[in-house]
């Protein structure tokens, strides 16, 4: 063997370390082996490297003698060049995800299923909600991997704001400066809930139930300021909750919460001054859709 040549092959088992050490992380990374481990991600991440680096010294002393440094060097190209191109499209996946429609409707629109209610999230309190796959007979949500993530972050002004988002995100209620982010519950279970994640086609996911506050449509509308008939389906006030009670004979502008009792709700009725000009009670529900239309803001 020439000299050059094994000068060679001596530069690339001391090169061959650190590429090796790099490949590991990278793979570590790519692979989400570090995946939801907080403040131990790093130090797996940098064992994976270690790992790699020690297997790929042994194996550059007992197979250097044998191939062809070309062949080496063909290998490592290949493998560099796979790992630039797996980085590139988590890097494109990760712009992708940062498309978050930020615009979004405050008022519901009463179409489609009604659900259970809302989940409102804690944007404040967590900067990541995990997003889970359905849940498992016999497994806890602790021993669930999280499928995706939302991530949350501060604005200059001290409220919340998106950083990181999946495409497929389309909130049923979103206005984050007034930290306002609400999906629509589909099911439940003890430690999860299923949300409906994108309102235009009604895809769900799962969510740790714990992440945020499960609010049952009767204590939501208690909660809003004002109800209101869609422009196409106008309602009958009633004087009491039956179906053939006498009809509430006031001109109104306003219906504001009082009291649900089942599909009913009574309510008072207020002008354009929002002063009380008469109550009554009204269907805010059939079982299957929501009657009333409703806004967040006053």
């Amino acid at each position: 063997m020439s000299t050059n040549n094994k000068l060679g092959r001596i530069l690339f088992v001391i090169l061959g370390m650190p590429v090796t050490l790099f490949i590991g992380m990278a793979f570590a990374s790519l692979s989400g082996a570090a995946a939801n481990q907080g403040l131990a991600g790093g130090a797996i991440v940098f064992g994976y490297g270690v790992i790699f680096a020690a297997v790929g010294l042994v194996l550059s002393l007992l197979f250097i003698r044998r191939i062809p440094l070309v062949a080496i060097v063909g290998i490592a190209v290949f493998a560099w060049f796979r790992i630039e191109a797996k980085q590139k499209a988590k890097a494109e996946e990760a712009i992708e995800r940062q498309a978050v429609p930020m615009h979004l409707k405050t008022e519901q629109q009463v179409d489609g299923p009604m659900g259970l209610g809302c989940f409102q999230l804690h944007t404040f309190d967590q900067p990541v909600l995990y997003v889970y796959g359905p849940p498992q007979t016999g497994m806890s949500i602790l021993q669930l991997p999280a499928q995706d993530s939302i991530v949350f972050g501060k604005t200059e002004y001290g409220g919340s704001d998106i950083l990181s988002a999946p495409p497929w995100l389309v909130p049923f209620h979103m206005k984050l400066d007034y930290d306002i982010f609400y999906l629509k519950i589909i099911g439940l279970t003890r430690e999860m809930v299923e949300c409906e994640v994108n309102s235009m086609n009604g895809e769900t996911r799962y969510f740790d139930r714990r992440a945020g506050e499960v609010i049952y449509w009767a204590d939501f509308l208690l909660g809003v300021h004002s109800v209101e008939w869609p422009d196409d389906q106008p309602g009958i006030v009633r004087i009491k909750p039956l179906s053939q009670a006498s009809q509430v004979m006031v001109d109104y502008v306003f219906m504001h919460p009082i009291m649900i009792r089942g599909h009913w709700m009574l309510v008072e009725l207020w002008n354009d001054d929002f002063e009380q000009v008469g109550n009554g009670w009204i269907r805010w529900t059939d079982g299957e859709k929501l009657l009333v239309r409703y806004s967040l803001l006053s």
